[in-house]
């Protein structure tokens, strides 16, 4: 299974050592309208249900949403943040 690079072997949410990498559909919607990602690979705690998602598998979700596909598949730009002295 293609994660990355993405090793997961604790839960980052509960710690559990039984997170293991599972392969299902993903569904999420955008105003009303529902999208999915077939055969997406990610890890499943099985304790407290938190997914873990490798870049890979965030990329194939950010390709499938509508808002994604509104953007004309750019990516929102980050505005720099603006520091202020302190004192």
């Amino acid at each position: 299974m293609n994660t990355g690079g993405l090793v997961v072997s604790v839960c980052p949410t509960c710690g559990s050592p039984d997170i293991r990498m599972v392969r299902g559909s993903w569904v999420g919607n955008y105003k009303g309208e529902t999208y999915s990602v077939k055969e997406l690979q990610y890890y499943s705690c099985p304790n407290c249900g938190e997914k873990v998602y490798s870049p890979e598998a965030m990329r194939r979700i950010q390709e499938a949403s509508p808002a994604f596909l509104k953007s004309g598949g750019r990516q929102a730009e980050r505005k720099p943040r603006q520091t202020l002295p302190l004192g």
